[in-house]
């Protein structure tokens, strides 16, 4: 080993350069590790915005399904009814009585996924503010053939797409549960 040092220094010392087959060697070596350093890299940064809209996705689903799943058990429905001609709609009534009052006034609330691009899921007049797409995304109640329930299943449908770099990212989510 000391002696191939010895050769580096001396030949370092000499003032003649390199030859044409030296630094065709040495930028041979150079590109090879330069590419191999450059798609590692690309590799990485493709990978971490991948999984960065991933989990964006995924995020958003949960709070549209906590979202949905709060209302109804904040509402208190007495009955749920699938809004007229949409998929993507239903509401929630209740009658709300008051001691003072013996008329029982019925209030309702609806859970929609609306807006031009189905950019938008409302509860009642408060939109829930979302960056993906929910255009394909479904509400359905199952109320065994009836048009409203007061016990049934409600299927949510949710197809969540977000674009990044020309490319589209989807997600499927689906939950149902009964109330």
């Amino acid at each position: 080993m000391r002696l191939y040092v010895d050769r580096l220094k001396a030949k370092l010392r000499e003032e003649q350069g390199l030859t044409l087959i030296e630094l065709i060697a040495v930028l041979t070596i150079l590109s090879v590790v330069m590419g191999l350093i450059y798609s590692t890299i690309t590799f990485g940064l493709n990978a971490y915005h991948k999984v960065r809209i991933e989990n964006s996705l995924r995020d958003e689903g949960d709070l549209i399904m906590s979202s949905i799943i709060t209302e109804l058990y904040t509402f208190g429905p007495e009955i749920i009814e699938q809004e007229q001609g949409n998929t993507s709609s239903i509401l929630l009534k209740s009658r709300d009585q008051s001691a003072q009052n013996l008329d029982a006034v019925e209030k309702s609330e609806a859970v929609a996924i609306k807006g031009e691009t189905q950019k938008s899921l409302y509860i009642g007049n408060e939109e829930i503010g979302i960056d993906s797409d929910l255009s394909g995304s479904v509400i359905n109640l199952d109320c065994q053939g009836l048009a409203a329930c007061s016990s049934g299943l409600i299927q949510i449908k949710l197809k969540l797409k977000q674009s990044y770099g020309g490319k589209d990212h989807e997600l499927m989510l689906e939950s149902k549960f009964g109330f």
